[in-house]
C-alpha cells in the first residue's frame, strides 16, 4: 500500500489499527503523520516475482501484528493491494481470516497480465 493509499484509509478512522509496509525509509517517516497507521520499513531484497515479494510484505505485516498483539485468534484482517507493482495501482481489497493467510498464498498469480481486446 503506497503513501495515499493509507492516507484515504486513515481519513475514515477505522477502529482497527492501519499497516502499511514500504521499502522507502522517507516514506515511513511521512507516514507516521496518518492518524492509527503504523509504517512498517520492509528492507529485504525484493523477491523475483511480484507477487512473491507481494507475499513475503503481507506476512511481515502480519508478524508485526502478531507481536503488538493487534490480532486475536480467530480474527479476520483486510489486506489492501494493487494488481501491479507501482503507485497508482492499489485497486484490491482482501478479507482474510488470519490461520489462512499464514498457511496459503496471499497475492495470486494473475491469470491475464494485460489485454489484447
Amino acid at each position: 500500500m503506497h503513501h495515499r493509499s493509507c492516507q484515504l484509509i486513515s481519513r475514515h478512522r477505522p477502529r482497527c489499527p492501519i499497516l502499511t509496509v514500504t521499502r522507502h525509509e522517507y516514506i515511513a517517516r511521512q507516514i507516521h503523520l496518518y492518524r492509527g497507521v503504523h509504517p512498517l520499513y520492509y528492507g529485504e531484497p525484493r523477491a523475483g516475482e511480484w507477487y512473491e515479494d507481494m507475499d513475503r510484505r503481507i506476512r511481515y505485516a502480519i508478524d508485526y501484528g502478531r507481536k503488538r498483539s493487534f490480532f486475536s485468534p480467530g480474527c479476520f484482517v483486510i489486506i489492501v493491494t494493487g494488481w501491479k507493482a507501482g503507485s497508482g495501482s492499489t485497486n484490491t481489497l482482501r478479507v482474510v481470516k488470519l490461520e489462512d493467510a499464514e498457511t496459503k498464498p496471499i497475492v495470486m498469480v494473475p491469470s491475464i497480465t494485460h489485454f489484447d481486446d
